[in-house]
């Protein structure tokens, strides 16, 4: 509890070299925001608080703001997501100055990384010839760019849908898959 009321309270303070441009009414709301999300995180109700971390996120960037969203996205089954945003957080350039919330924000996501990476499944998307042109391949109603079919890529664990669709918006039989944590899969 002591460690997420300094987390809450270092969300967005004391940030001046990443934050020059905010007022001190969007650092106010970006502090509420992120407040409201991290109760929210704590409550189980991850959907709200990644919605709440997304709109402290827009008004003041920090990396704590970006942990929080990618541990809701991790327990929504977003692997993908958090994921991204556990690498976004360990590659950002602090300054030498920076609070040490978002030091620690950093390590804890170099540490969580680790972990999601272990939980992701791999899709890979085969096809006997070259697609036609015009032809696209959408998993979960989300065009999969061409140069990554017959290549393993990260995807979601659940239920999917995989389509091919020609340029007329015809399409053939859709497959279901579901993909187990940690799992590669070929279709």
């Amino acid at each position: 509890r002591w460690r997420a009321a300094c987390v809450a309270s270092a969300l967005v303070v004391g940030m001046p070299a990443l934050a020059l441009a905010e007022s001190d009414a969007e650092r106010a709301g970006a502090r509420s925001a992120a407040e409201a999300g991290l109760a929210a995180y704590n409550a189980g109700r991850y959907s709200d608080a990644l919605d709440l971390m997304r709109r402290a996120e827009s008004l003041v960037h920090a990396p704590t703001h970006l942990l929080y969203m990618a541990r809701a996205s991790e327990k929504l089954g977003q692997l993908v997501q958090a994921r991204e945003m556990y690498l976004k957080i360990t590659r950002e350039p602090l300054p030498k100055n920076a609070p040490r919330a978002f030091v620690d924000a950093q390590h804890d996501a170099a540490q969580e990384v680790t972990a999601i990476e272990r939980r992701l499944p791999y899709l890979t998307i085969k096809t006997d010839a070259p697609l036609p042109n015009g032809v696209k391949v959408k998993l979960d109603d989300r065009e999969i760019p061409s140069v990554l079919v017959g290549v393993p890529f990260p995807a979601n664990p659940g239920k999917h849908v995989i389509m091919a669709v020609s340029a007329s918006g015809s399409s053939g039989e859709p497959a279901n898959l579901t993909l187990a944590e940690g799992k590669r899969e070929i279709i």
